[in-house]
């Protein structure tokens, strides 16, 4: 029986000491939990040497463009805070409280944003917060999920796109550090296929600046391809049905940098290589819009442009590239048309 009883009392000691190295570890890592830290005086340190105001009581506080960039004020009770123009780069607001806080033109740049999210609703100002294209989330994205459905009832749009973008790209870092190698690789792809073209939406003219881009890119590469004495050319291809047959000639008519034939006076070599470019430039703009669906075809429509009747053909590697061309620019045009017509990320 005594035996029994000193087990006991033992494992009671235990219990109590847990407890207790428990509540002092607790304390240590929140010093101001539950209770109204000295404000004035933490935001005069450096923000390497300020203690942590994690679960600390800032209702009602006024923190007008305080910098709290790097603060830990996760559980931290903020309602009613006036957070205008505050610095919250890399702050940690993990379930913290934001009822009625005002969020009027504060930066949020890298804030990790996982706040408690029956908050959301009455938050001020936040549509009017800065960098909110770079919030991030570690565990939950119900808050960022929760600030869109907010921004897209209200009809801001432009905020709305900044939150798309946050919680995809979050998610797409998430995945690639942490994630399996399925996940590496979806992350891996997502990033290539819509975050490189239009940053998940944000940026929803980068796919038709892109398109303008590639096109003189690839006439210089077209151009150039005039001097092949290969397979890989241009032809041009007269069509049989023209009007005036003595325009053109009935075999397809491979087009070079040097004219085989010209009348008068040989051209300067200005005149050729600008020639050369026209060509290159022409074709490029054929083979960027070449797949249409039946009637829609942008590159017959260029075709017409022309007062002669022919067409532009590409054989072996100039064939190739041109087919690869055709099938980024209408990737791009689809994209373009999704992202600034539709929603293809939520």
């Amino acid at each position: 029986m005594r035996t029994t009883g000193l087990t006991v009392l033992l494992v009671l000691l235990v219990l109590l000491t847990a407890e207790v190295d428990g509540t002092s570890a607790a304390e240590s890592e929140c010093p101001f939990a539950g209770q109204r830290p000295p404000l004035g005086e933490i935001l005069r340190l450096p923000s390497e040497k300020r203690p942590p105001l994690c679960r600390a009581d800032l209702s009602g506080a006024n923190l007008s463009g305080a910098n709290l960039s790097g603060a830990d004020l996760s559980g931290a009770d903020l309602s009613g805070a006036v957070l205008w123009g505050a610095n919250l780069t890399g702050a940690n607001l993990r379930t913290a409280n934001l009822s009625g806080a005002n969020l009027i033109g504060s930066n949020l740049s890298l804030t990790v944003f996982e706040p408690q999210v029956h908050s959301l609703g009455s938050v001020i100002g936040i549509e009017f917060a800065t960098h909110m294209e770079l919030l991030r989330y570690e565990n939950s994205q119900e808050g960022l999920v929760a600030l869109r459905e907010r921004f897209a009832k209200a009809g801001f749009r432009a905020q709305e796109r900044r939150v798309t973008f946050a919680k995809l790209r979050s998610q797409q870092l998430i995945e690639w550090k942490y994630g399996s190698l399925r996940q590496r690789i979806e992350a891996g792809f997502s990033y290539l296929a819509f975050d490189l073209p239009c940053r998940y939406g944000l940026d929803y003219g980068r796919p038709l600046r892109t398109l303008g881009a590639l096109i003189p890119a690839f006439a210089v590469v077209y151009a150039f391809a005039l001097r092949s004495r290969g397979r890989g050319a241009i032809w041009r291809v007269w069509q049989p049905d023209r009007i005036h047959k003595d325009d053109g000639q009935a075999e397809p008519e491979r087009l070079r940098w040097e004219p085989l034939e010209w009348p008068g006076r040989p051209p300067s070599r200005a005149f050729r290589f600008c020639r050369a470019v026209g060509l290159g430039l022409l074709f490029s703009l054929v083979s960027a819009f070449q797949i249409g669906w039946r009637e829609f075809n942008v590159g017959n429509w260029i075709t017409r442009l022309q007062p002669r009747e022919y067409t532009l053909r590409a054989t072996g590697w100039v064939r190739v590239v041109s087919g690869v061309q055709s099938l980024f620019s209408v990737y791009l045009l689809a994209l373009w048309v999704l992202t600034y017509f539709g929603r293809p990320f939520e």
